[in-house]
């Protein structure tokens, strides 16, 4: 039997001709010679049939052996340029290995892994293929009448989509008959076409705006099915965006009632007037049932992946938009993925980076612009409530139509799709590619976590993944089993934690009230406007607009008192409506739903979360300090992270995300409360970060290095703890993670330093500045931690390697640190205390004070009087919101701390914008404002802020060394 590499020999070739500019060509031949065998007994001589087929099958497969390939191939490329000290371009190399068959030999066979993928690869596309093949001639006569092609009309084209496969290689087909296309789908599409009647039947329901919707007509066989294709094109008038998202509404509506997730960009079209759902193969999905979880949360509209949402966020905390409604621009992820880069000038490397993801078929466009969501927010929420209406009119007819589709076929998806496509294209990695078995441990590596749900299927996963292929979890509709049609692996949810979709959708319409509706309205309506702010950030942050340039001589303002007295009167208002969010958006059964924000100000609507930067923990710190209470945080906040303490798999994070986050303002807040669980919570964070450093991979449990999410941050945890308690416990756990990130150091410029991610730093050397992501931060952990635990020279020369990098990279000439984030659109620096000057000098000021010379000489030469004075502020952007990590309380407080006397300018607080933004406190009305309650980016941390301001005697803990227990 022939293999891929015979093809080789000069004697062995294909009897179908084709060119392509494949580096690893062998493996096409071999598809073309394998297939042709069988195409002549399937289809007899018909040349423009074998053509079309054939053309469509190896332009995809030529593209996927390339993919899987690349990283071999650009690693062989690094050592034929060492060996002969000859630069090449990558399309030339690639030219070079394919024309010298003794040279792509020998790199096939030192790559065994690869051959067999390649291999593996090539075979499914031939079953495949067959596979299409006849399905087609069986189902011609059916396909024609389904969908009207013309008698005589030839097939002229096939596309094999280039989206992730299933099953051996297989994916979604389109089929051209000139002007006609149909779509192949290798699986059954039995509860795909029903759940397609059942939305057209309720939306003929429900009155003239929601007919005529243009819907996919099926045709459903035993193993496969045919689709009607239907292309993506722009609205022609408002009008018709407008009954687009009425419509999207409805679907919205539609999809949370039965349970339909994974609607996402990949699976709607935007059709004129008409959303097209194009794979509902997800409806009736299992989900959560546990009873500390509120059943809001268990099940939503968010959860429907329709609604423009944050996921595949990165090291920076940010996100992309992978929504059915949003993806509306280029986007970039900061996942961090080893991958193959090259420059405007066609060099090549290896090295991590971040991935651009382009808007997709789902965004509606209106005179080439995309029309925007949250624009059309009462037309999106009309529709919600049509289905809703709908659905309560028909309350025993849907129930019965719900139970009449159990026992379909239907598609659970474990875990994030991303995670496989992570998986797989991470084990790509040249040195995993030599052997099976390597690569085989490494994504078991991966995916073997407790955070998965799906139990007993992590050997189908691995199986698959080696494959190139995303898992396929096939089930039933009112079940909780489910089994890998490809790779024999089994699997199933505990049924103490999920209730299967069909017996939960039945809940669902059973107990659907006036209050629920309400509830999904205002989830909508919430997350619109914190993804109108997303879309928008950069330009303003609220819907209250200011002028940038107003007077600065503002006489109303001419005395500090004026100002303070105006501080105090938007604080007063503001605590009210704090205490007032405590108590009817924070619900005390659990349900914890809200707006809040990343470092880079980038919003978002969904559950609070417990980290002290916008989470229940910091918002606890928050009113502990300023002495408002409510009594459902405390108790709640810490039932949560005692769950959480207990289930292995959470990220511990750093000083303000993950959490090691929530330990230390949470033990305040007890204490302050005079709560006795303290002593409980700090043995299971003890137990906690102990079971982490033994684990072999223990840097997964951090996001990267740095000090708001990263291992330096938990250092910083664990070094207060011991200053906060004097355990010695937590002094040993500190040394512990040290020796750990001691090994993950490596030298950059002449010092040892900690890299950050490339997907997030635009400098060859993986390096940033500043306090939150960047080495200051990192050089502030190490001094903390040395001078309160280890006490040795040799972290002491550490860390001044950390600073003096820090303070080499300060710019005289902008009078400032360089921004290196990639998202970052400033190139004069940012000017906050997360990024940039401020926070800088806060640490400086710290060493300085520490006796640090290097630190004493800097602010010697760079005084903090000069730079927070009026003359020089007036030269930078001034803040846009109010917070504490990059708005004008933030400023305002490190200037009290570094320079009180620049804050007797009563110019300093008008340059602030503090008298607009506290205007923005003043308005009780909030319906169209994205109003976060955190403490770094929120109501509180302005509250807090404000009593700074107000109270001489109070410092807000900028610093970890600052957080005490309070009186």
């Amino acid at each position: 039997m022939k293999t891929p590499i015979d093809f080789l020999s000069e004697t062995t070739s294909p009897e179908r001709s084709y060119t392509t500019d494949c580096p690893v060509w062998p493996y096409l031949s071999y598809y073309i010679f394998q297939i042709e065998k069988n195409l002549s007994q399937l289809c007899e001589d018909d040349e423009a049939f074998k053509s079309a087929v054939i053309n469509g099958f190896v332009t995809n497969l030529a593209a996927r052996i390339t993919n899987a390939a690349n990283n071999v191939l650009i690693t062989e490329k690094l050592v034929f340029e060492k060996t002969t000290c000859n630069k090449v371009e990558t399309p030339a190399y690639f030219t070079l290995v394919s024309e010298n068959k003794n040279y792509l030999f020998e790199i096939i066979n030192a790559y065994p892994e690869l051959d067999r993928v390649l291999t593996k690869l090539s075979n499914n596309f031939v079953e495949f293929t067959i596979q299409l093949i006849k399905a087609f001639v069986d189902d011609r006569k059916d396909i024609s009448t389904k969908f009207n092609i013309p008698t005589g009309a030839q097939l002229s084209a096939i596309e094999v989509s280039s989206s992730e496969t299933h099953n051996g290689s297989r994916t979604i087909c389109t089929l051209s008959f000139d002007s006609i296309k149909v779509i192949y789908k290798p699986r059954n599409l039995e509860l795909e076409a029903e759940a397609s009647d059942l939305l057209l039947y309720l939306s003929n329901a429900a009155g003239d705006d929601y007919q005529n919707w243009k819907i996919p007509r099926y045709l459903v066989k035993k193993e496969h099915g045919w689709s009607e294709h239907t292309p993506q094109t722009q609205a022609e008038s408002e009008d018709e965006v407008s009954s687009y998202f009425k419509r999207a509404g409805f679907l919205l509506g539609y999809c949370t009632t039965f349970m339909a997730t994974d609607i996402t960009s990949d699976n709607l079209i935007a059709h004129g007037s008409c959303p097209i759902p194009i794979d509902l193969e997800t409806i009736f999905y299992s989900t959560l049932n546990i009873d500390t979880i509120p059943k809001e949360v268990r099940w939503n509209v968010t959860q429907t992946s329709i609604l423009p949402n944050w996921t595949w966020k990165g090291t920076d905390g940010i996100g992309v938009d992978l929504s059915a409604l949003g993806g509306l621009s280029e986007q970039y992820v900061s996942l961090n993925l080893y991958q193959h880069l090259e420059d405007e000038n066609g060099h090549s490397q290896f090295g991590m980076d971040g991935v651009k993801i382009f808007p997709n078929q789902n965004v509606l466009y209106l005179n080439g612009k995309p029309a925007l969501p949250w624009n059309y927010e009462k037309e999106i929420i009309e529709g919600l409530n049509t289905l809703f209406s709908v659905v309560c009119n028909e309350k025993a007819s849907i129930i019965e139509t719900i139970g009449s589709l159990r026992g379909r076929r239907n598609r659970y998806i474990p875990r994030p799709t991303a995670t496989y496509h992570y998986a797989i294209q991470c084990s790509l990695h040249a040195t995993l590619m030599r052997c099976t078995k390597k690569r085989t441990a490494f994504l078991e590596n991966i995916l073997n976590n407790d955070t998965a749900p799906a139990i007993g299927f992590l050997n189908a996963e691995i199986a698959a993944c080696l494959d190139l292929d995303v898992p396929f979890a096939q089930g039933q509709t009112g079940a909780l089993e489910f089994y890998e049609p490809r790779y024999d692996g089994c699997g199933y949810l505990d049924s103490n934690d999920y209730i299967n979709g069909i017996d939960n959708s039945v809940q669902y319409v059973k107990t659907i009230s006036k209050n629920r509706i309400a509830f999904e309205e205002k989830l909508t309506a919430n997350t619109l406007l914190a993804m109108r702010n997303m879309y928008e950030h950069g330009n303003k942050l609220t819907d209250h607009t200011f002028i940038q340039h107003d007077d600065l001589n503002d006489p109303r303002y001419s005395s500090i008192d004026a100002i303070i007295n105006k501080i105090r009167s938007s604080s007063e208002i503001n605590s009210k409506l704090i205490n007032e969010m405590l108590s009817t958006e924070i619900s005390s059964n659990g349900l914890w739903l809200g707006f809040h924000s990343s470092p880079g100000g980038y919003m978002e609507f969904s559950e609070l979360g417990d980290d002290f930067y916008y989470g229940l923990s910091g918002i606890l710190y928050g009113c502990a300090v300023a002495a408002s209470r409510s009594s459902a945080v405390d108790n709640d906040c810490y039932s949560r992270i005692n769950q959480k303490l207990s289930n292995k798999g959470t990220h511990l994070g750093g000083f303000h995300f993950g959490l090691s986050s929530a330990i230390i303002p949470l033990l305040i807040s007890l204490d302050y409360f005079c709560d006795e669980r303290e002593s409980e919570l700090l043995e299971l964070y003890k137990r906690y970060v102990e079971d982490v450093l033994t684990e072999p991979w223990w840097q997964k449990f951090f996001w990267g290095s740095d000090f708001l999410s990263g291992m330096f941050g938990t250092l910083n945890v664990l070094t207060h703890l011991f200053s906060l308690t004097k355990d010695s416990h937590f002094s040993h756990l500190a040394k512990s993670l040290y020796e750990k990130i001691e090994t993950e150091l490596s030298p950059i410029a002449g010092k040892k330093l900690t890299s950050f991610d490339n997907a997030v730093t635009t400098r060859s050397d993986a390096l940033l500045s500043g306090l939150s992501h960047g080495i200051m931060g990192c050089a502030y952990s190490l001094f903390y931690f040395n001078a309160l635990i280890a006490k040795k020279d040799s972290v002491n020369e550490l860390f001044l390697g950390f600073l003096s990098w820090e303070l080499d990279e300060y710019d005289e000439a902008i009078e400032n640190w360089h921004d290196y984030r990639k998202r970052s659109a400033s190139s004069a620096g940012e000017f906050s205390w997360s990024h940039g000057l401020p926070g800088n000098y806060l640490i400086i000021d710290y060493f300085a004070k520490n006796g640090v010379q290097q630190a004493i000489d800097f602010l010697a030469k760079n005084p903090s009087t000069t730079v927070f004075s009026y003359c020089n502020l007036e030269k930078r952007k001034r803040p846009i919101n109010d917070s504490l990590c990059h708005g004008a309380y933030g400023i305002l407080n490190i200037i009290k701390k570094l320079s009180p006397e620049s804050l007797n300018d009563p110019k300093v607080f008008l340059w602030s914008n503090i008298i607009n933004l506290s205007e923005q406190n003043s308005k009780a009305l909030r319906t169209k404002t994205a109003d976060p309650l955190g403490l770094w980016i929120g109501r509180v941390g302005a509250l807090i802020g404000s009593i700074a301001l107000i109270e001489h005697d109070y410092e807000f803990p900028f610093l970890p060394h600052q957080m005490k227990f309070l009186k």
